[in-house]
């Protein structure tokens, strides 16, 4: 039987379209959480997040990928 843990990674996929839905704050820690985990050279982990939800910022963020415009937020 195969693993589960890391099997949605294997699984990824590039999604270019979103519901209109606002994202619950403990499912956006939990993907900041599995992001903070990921490896990194030295363990150095880098990360710094930025989330967008005003509109006017992302239709700014969408003039390179349409798709956002839609999304709930930006991260």
């Amino acid at each position: 039987m195969k693993s589960q843990k890391g099997f949605e990674i294997t699984q990824l996929q590039s999604i270019r379209s979103f519901k209109r839905q606002d994202i619950p704050d403990d499912v956006l820690q939990k993907i900041f959480e599995a992001g903070r985990h990921t490896p990194t050279a030295h363990n150095v982990q880098p990360w710094q997040f930025v989330v967008v939800t005003e509109p006017a910022i992302k239709n700014v963020l969408a003039a390179n990928a349409k798709f956002i415009e839609d999304a709930a937020l930006v991260i």
